[in-house]
C-alpha cells in the first residue's frame, strides 16, 4: 500500500481533532502501553473506540467532521492506493 501525505502530523493526545477534515487518517501510538483511540461526532458525542497497541499504527476511515483523541498518539491525514 502506498500512502500520500495530505498534511502535517498532529498531536491528538490532549485535544480532540478533526485532522484537517481528512477522511483517511494514519494514527500512531508513540507509547509502549496499549491505548484507547476515541472517535466522536463534531458535537463531542462519542460513538466509537478501539485499542491501539503500544508502538504501533493503524489507518482509520472517518467522516470529515468527526474528531479523534488518544493518549500518546499522533495523526496524519492520508490518501492511499494499492
Amino acid at each position: 500500500m502506498i500512502f500520500k501525505l495530505l498534511g502535517n502530523e498532529i498531536d491528538i493526545n490532549s485535544t480532540a481533532n478533526d485532522v484537517y477534515t481528512s477522511v483517511l487518517v494514519r494514527v500512531v501510538n508513540r507509547g509502549t502501553a496499549n491505548t484507547i483511540l476515541i472517535q466522536k461526532y463534531s458535537n463531542g458525542v462519542q460513538f466509537a473506540s478501539t485499542t491501539v497497541l503500544g508502538n504501533s499504527e493503524i489507518v482509520i476511515q472517518k467522516s470529515g467532521s468527526d474528531i479523534i483523541i488518544g493518549a500518546n498518539m499522533v495523526a496524519t491525514p492520508i490518501a492511499y492506493k494499492y
